[in-house]
C-alpha cells in the first residue's frame, strides 16, 4: 500500500496533436476524464484556469466563479479534490511576448487578471494553491528585454498575486527554455531566489518537474532534495524525458529507471505528502497510442512509482553506510546480484523484440554480476500483449540467473492458447484454482531450455513451482555469487504455501500468497 496520494491533470489524457501532426486519437468528454482519474486511484486533479472555466476571457468575474463552483459538485461527486490552478497564459495572443514580462503594459495587465481569475478559482474549488509555468517568460531575442527588468517585472505580478489573497501560495514550475529560447527562472535555484524576493517568501516555492530538470542538464533527484531541504517543495510533476532535447513527458521511469528510483527514494526519506501534498504526474501518451489505451502511461507510471517505493523500503541502509564509511562507493554500484522487475510495463524494454532489455542484461552480465528477473500481469487489451513475449524471452533469459514470473504471467507469454484455455476452465476465479503442477512443468522445461539458470513459477495460494539448470550454468551462478550451490543442480519441486497465524501487514502479498 502506498503512502503517497496522486494527482493527475487533464491534458495529461489529449488527442496526439503536436507542432508537426494532427490528432491521432478521439477527445475525450470532461467529466469523463475526471471519472476515469478517480476510477484509476488518483486522488486530487491538477487545473489550468481554462480547464476549470473554459473560454474564460468571454465571462465576468462573478460568473468565473459561479463555474467554479460547479465543477466543485462535479470534483464532489467524484471524491476528488483539486491541488491547484495555473493560469494558462501561453496560449492568448497578448501572452505572445510573456505575460507578467511583456513589454506591452495592457499585455501585463491581462497577465495579471488571469492570475486573479485563477486565485478566484482556486479558492471556489477548495485549495490554496497557483502554479505559475512560466512558458513565454523570457526572450526569443535576447536583446528585446533586460534581464533585470524582466525578472523585477516577476517578483512584481508574484507580490501582487500575495496581495490579492492572503492564504494563496505561489508554487513556479521552472523550465530552461521551450516554447522560450531563454528563460528568466529555469531552475529551482532561481525559484528560490525569486521567492527569497517577495514579499511574503513563506508562501512561495517550487514545482519540480523531472523532465524540466533534465532538460537544464540536472537531477531531479538532487534538485527535489534541494528544494525540500529549503522547506519549498510544494509538489512535483514526475515524467522521464530522453536527455536535453525537446519537453517528451514520457511515463514515469521509462527511460531513466535509476533516476526514478532516486526521485522516489528522497521524496520517501524526507516525509514529502506528510503535509498534504501530492505526488503530481505530468505525462502524455505517444501519438501511436491507440483510443482503447489513452490512459495506459497514467496506469504505468503509477506502477512503475509503487514498484520503485518498495526497492526503496527495501533499500540496504547498513550497506550503504558500510561503504561510504570505507569510501568504497564501487560497492554501492557493483551489486552481486542486479533485481529487474515488470519490463512488461515499460515500453522501451519491450519495443523491438526487447533489444534494449537484453543489451541492458548483456551489459550488466559483462560486469560479472548475477541477474534476476520479475514479471507483472499482461494486460490482454495492451499494446504489451501484442508484443512476441516469447521472441523477448529468448533473447534475454540466456542472461537472467533467477526467473521468477507466475504461472499466468508466464502461461500467456509463451503459450496464448493454453493460457485461453486455463482462463475459460477458471471462469472468473483466479487461474491457480484450477491447474496443476503438471500444468506448469512445461512451462518451466521452455524456460530452461531458453538459457535461464533457475525458475520459480508463483501459483498462487497453492505454493511455488522451481527448477534449476544443470551442469556449468549452475557452476558459473556460484562464481559470480561467490556460493556453493552444488546441490542446487538439476533441481526441481514445488513448495506449498504456509498459512500464517496471524497477519501483521499484506506488503508483498502478490508474491507472498
Amino acid at each position: 500500500m502506498t503512502k503517497f496520494k496522486f494527482s493527475v491533470g487533464p491534458w495529461n489524457v489529449h488527442s496526439g496533436v503536436d507542432s508537426y501532426g494532427p490528432a491521432t486519437r478521439n477527445e475525450i468528454d470532461f467529466e469523463e476524464k475526471i471519472r476515469k482519474f478517480a476510477e484509476l486511484g488518483f486522488s486530487a486533479i491538477q487545473f489550468h484556469d481554462d480547464d476549470a472555466v473554459p473560454n474564460i476571457n468571454d465571462y465576468t468575474e462573478e460568473e468565473i466563479k459561479e463555474k467554479a463552483r460547479e465543477l466543485k459538485r462535479m470534483l464532489d461527486k467524484y471524491g476528488l479534490a483539486a491541488e491547484f490552478v495555473a493560469p494558462r497564459l501561453w496560449m492568448d495572443g497578448r501572452t505572445a511576448d510573456g505575460g507578467f514580462m511583456s513589454t506591452s503594459q495592457e499585455d501585463r495587465e491581462y497577465a495579471m487578471w488571469r492570475a486573479y481569475r485563477s486565485i478566484d478559482i482556486a479558492k471556489e474549488l477548495g485549495c490554496n494553491m497557483v502554479v505559475l509555468w512560466l512558458a513565454r517568460e523570457g526572450t526569443l531575442c535576447a536583446e528585446s528585454k533586460s534581464p533585470v527588468w524582466a525578472t523585477k517585472m516577476l517578483i512584481h505580478a508574484i507580490n501582487k498575486m500575495l496581495e490579492y489573497d492572503s492564504d494563496i501560495r505561489i508554487c513556479i514550475e521552472p523550465k530552461p527554455n521551450e516554447p522560450i529560447d531563454r528563460s528568466i527562472c529555469g531552475t529551482m535555484g532561481h525559484v528560490l531566489a525569486v521567492s527569497a524576493a517577495t514579499i511574503d517568501p513563506k508562501r512561495v516555492g517550487g514545482n519540480l518537474e523531472s523532465a524540466h530538470a533534465i532538460l537544464a542538464g540536472l537531477d531531479p533527484a538532487h534538485e527535489i532534495g534541494f528544494a525540500m531541504a529549503m522547506g519549498k517543495l510544494m509538489t512535483v510533476h514526475l515524467n522521464d524525458q530522453n536527455g536535453i532535447k525537446y519537453d517528451q513527458d514520457k511515463a514515469f521511469g521509462v527511460e531513466n529507471l535509476r533516476s526514478a528510483f532516486n526521485q522516489v527514494k528522497v521524496l520517501k526519506e524526507n516525509g514529502y505528502g506528510e503535509n498534504g501534498e501530492y505526488v503530481g504526474l505530468d505525462v502524455k501518451a505517444m501519438r501511436t497510442t491507440r483510443d482503447e489505451d489513452s490512459y495506459k502511461h497514467l496506469e504505468n507510471s503509477l506502477n512503475i512509482f509503487k514498484a520503485l517505493e518498495e526497492k526503496a523500503d527495501r533499500f540496504d541502509y547498513e550497506f550503504q553506510k558500510k561503504c561510504v564509511k570505507n569510501r568504497d562507493f564501487e560497492a554501492i554500484k557493483g551489486a552481486h546480484l542486479f533485481h529487474f522487475g515488470y519490463p512488461t510495463l515499460m515500453r522501451r524494454m519491450y519495443q523491438n523484440q526487447g533489444e534494449e532489455l537484453a543489451r541492458m542484461f548483456r551489459r550488466i552480465k559483462e560486469g560479472g554480476t548475477a541477474i534476476s528477473l520479475d514479471m507483472a500481469a499482461i494486460d490482454p487489451s495492451s499494446e504489451a500483449a501484442r508484443e512476441d513475449w516469447k521472441g523477448i524471452l529468448e533473447k534475454v533469459l540466456p542472461y537472467v540467473d533467477f526467473f521468477v514470473p507466475s504461472a499466468e504471467e508466464l502461461c500467456f507469454m509463451l503459450d496464448r492458447e493454453r493460457y485461453q484455455e486455463w482462463s475459460k476452465r477458471a471462469e472468473g476465479r483466479d487461474i491457480t484454482e484450477v491447474i496443476r503442477v503438471r500444468d506448469v512443468k512445461p512451462l518451466g522445461q521452455t524456460v530452461l531450455d531458453m538459457g535461464a539458470g533457475g525458475v520459480l513459477i508463483k501459483c498462487g495460494a497453492p505454493g511455488i513451482y522451481y527448477r534449476t539448470a544443470s551442469g556449468k550454468r549452475i557452476e558459473d551462478l556460484c562464481r559470480k555469487l561467490n556460493l556453493s550451490m552444488e546441490s542446487w543442480k538439476d533441481k526441481e519441486g514445488f513448495e506449498p504455501s504456509f498459512e500464517p497465524d496471524a497477519v501483521v501487514s499484506g506488503t508483498g502479498a502478490g508474491d507472498a500468497a
